[in-house]
């Protein structure tokens, strides 16, 4: 005798494997697990994007007046594809400005 995984009731398995006594508690308890790795997995994605902003709105303006850039052309570069011709970044600027090659 086994006891269903759904709904906890006792039942004679037909082959060895068999863990529901109907396919009934067999699809609700699919149901069940599906629905469970959904939230774990909304709340993992959710503590990642916590993790990520780390820095303030404020400290990124600062970052970006360090540069010389507005704070939405330092943003917009932060999320660009990176080419590096095309992409100055802040080091690069000052090397261009100390060396005129700009």
């Amino acid at each position: 005798m086994k006891k269903c995984k759904n709904c906890g009731k006792e039942f004679e398995p037909t082959c060895n494997r068999q863990k529901h006594c109907c396919p009934e508690c067999r699809t609700a308890y699919s149901w069940k697990r599906q629905k469970d790795r959904q939230k774990t997995e909304q709340s993992r994605r959710q503590k990642e994007k916590k993790k990520k902003r780390t820095s303030t709105l404020a400290d990124q303006n600062k970052q970006a007046r360090a540069c010389g850039l507005s704070y939405g052309k330092y943003v917009a570069q932060k999320y660009a594809p990176v080419v590096r011709e095309k992409n100055i970044h802040c080091s690069e600027k000052e090397n261009i400005k100390t060396y005129g090659k700009g």
